[in-house]
């Protein structure tokens, strides 16, 4: 297996300036009107290592302060102020305080993969083969005609005349003992068409003449529902900021890289903003999985720029 390289990147964009007058202002009528933010900074940084604070209250209250209170939905001024007021926890007047501007402070990305591979039962559908997913057969009784022989004739198309009884000749009432008359109702073939069908054809009775019926394995669904396991491997991409560059771990001794990372850089102060979670699915088997359960995939840090605060945060 492949791992990505531990690396200290080289600096991208412009060093980080957060304490702009600007952003002064907005994080000042920010506390005016939720000065609770103060206490949800405190508990926060209590537990900063495993909370997200791109999920946290915190995070969610400033957007919406800048959205419906000052009509501002830019996605990088609300990164500026959150991580302004985060890596401020004494703030009480933003106007005024010296503030950390962020030009010091380091962004790690720490990459894992979950501690167990989970196996699930579940259920798709997949082409009926025994109609090549269109749902309908060749129907059986017809061989696809759409008809079959009439009953009634046994497919002659012609039946017995009923007034003479298949002999073409009626009796004539107004004659002599013996006469007889050409019967109208066959004009003296004996057989009249047949009423019921037409050439000795009905439409087939199991098709109504289309001369395909709903395939039996699927019903005319054209798919079928098949079983499988499914086995699913979590991966972890976490985002952590600190004060000052995060200690990788020993990739080859780890059993668990979470555990181990944590362990390494007890000393010092980290921030979780966000832990992206993806997941690996594979129908057959866990040879399919890249990565095997609580295995490094890599780690990489470098100091916070313009640039980081864009596009990786």
């Amino acid at each position: 297996m492949i791992k990505l390289t531990n690396i200290l990147n080289e600096n991208k964009g412009a060093t980080l300036n957060l304490a702009t007058p600007v952003n002064r202002k907005i994080l000042s009528a920010l506390l005016k009107y939720h000065p609770e933010l103060i206490e949800y900074q405190k508990d926060y940084h209590r537990h900063s290592i495993t909370r997200e604070y791109h999920r946290d209250i915190i995070y969610r209250t400033i957007q919406k302060f800048l959205r419906h209170s000052v009509n501002i939905n830019d996605r990088d001024i609300l990164n500026e102020v959150a991580l302004l007021f985060l890596i401020n926890p004494n703030i009480h007047n933003p106007k005024k305080d010296e503030l950390f501007d962020g030009s010091d402070i380091y962004l790690t990305i720490f990459e894992y993969s979950g501690d167990e591979i989970y196996e699930s039962d579940q259920e798709e559908n997949v082409e009926c083969q025994s109609c090549d997913g269109y749902g309908y057969e060749e129907c059986y009784e017809c061989d696809g005609t759409g008809y079959e022989e009439c009953p009634d004739c046994e497919g002659e198309g012609s039946e017995t005349c009923r007034y003479c009884d298949g002999s073409g000749e009626i009796e004539d009432e107004y004659g002599e003992e013996g006469d007889t008359l050409v019967c109208d109702e066959c004009d003296g073939s004996g057989n009249v068409d047949c009423g019921y069908c037409v050439s000795g054809e009905v439409n087939c009775r199991e098709c109504d003449g289309n001369g395909r019926t709903d395939c039996y394995h699927c019903e005319g669904e054209g798919t079928i529902a098949e079983d499988y396991v499914e086995f699913e491997l979590v991966y972890h991409k976490k985002y952590f900021i600190s004060y000052e560059p995060l200690d990788s771990i020993n990739e080859e001794s780890t059993t668990d890289p979470i555990e181990e990372f944590v362990k390494v850089n007890e000393d010092k102060q980290m921030i979780l903003w966000y832990d992206n979670i993806w997941s690996e699915t594979s129908k057959n088997g866990t040879d399919d999985i890249a990565y095997e359960p609580n295995e490094f995939m890599g780690q990489s840090t470098n100091k916070m720029t313009d640039w980081d605060l864009k596009y990786m945060l």
